[in-house]
């Protein structure tokens, strides 16, 4: 079984890859063990803006900074 950092890794990849569609389960996956992770929030969100899930994408910026002022 692989952990949150794994899973976010993973999806980075694939994110970069021009495969965001697959990333974005992943980053779903990682969520479900870490849900107040402020980074895989900020991972998701760019994965699905790329796929044109832009009101998704604005909520998982939110969420990002919800958690974290890192990126504010």
């Amino acid at each position: 079984m692989q952990n949150a950092n794994e899973l976010n890794i993973k999806g980075i990849s694939l994110t970069e890859a021009d495969k965001p569609r697959d990333a974005v389960p992943l980053f779903e996956e990682a969520l479900g063990m870490e849900p107040e992770n402020p980074f895989i929030y900020f991972n998701l969100g760019i994965a699905q803006q790329k796929i044109g899930d832009y009101d998704d994408a604005l909520s998982s910026f939110q969420r990002a900074l919800w958690f974290s002022e890192d990126f504010s």
